[in-house]
């Protein structure tokens, strides 16, 4: 994605089966910093990983949100990460809604 011009970016990633990963709306713009993900869902665990949609996040290494629950993940600006990275959400016990919200940097 470009750069945005926007402080923050807000997107939604809704994961309706467990195992199949899905892509957020909105990819992470260049110049995001951080990922700000709450899991909205009651019961579900939440999955956030680096993968390829529909493929399912392994919850071994992937980061788990618990219900109602939020994440800050800081992912460094596009120049700082360690290479193109798609972020993909999944669950673990029923269906989830990933709220995301991308900080973004402006400046040197």
């Amino acid at each position: 994605m470009a750069v945005s011009k926007d402080p923050t970016v807000a997107t939604k990633a809704a994961v309706l089966s467990p195992g199949q990963s899905v892509a957020p709306l909105a990819e992470v713009p260049d110049n995001c910093h951080t990922l700000v993900v709450l899991n909205e869902s009651a019961k579900a665990i939440l999955l956030v990983g680096i993968g390829q949609a529909p493929a399912g996040l392994d919850k071994d290494v992937a980061s788990h949100v618990p219900p109602q629950c939020s994440l800050a993940l800081e992912v460094g600006v596009l120049s700082e990460r360690a290479g193109p990275a798609k972020y993909v959400y999944d669950a673990i016990g029923g269906a989830a809604t990933a709220r995301v919200t991308y900080v973004n940097q402006f400046g040197s």
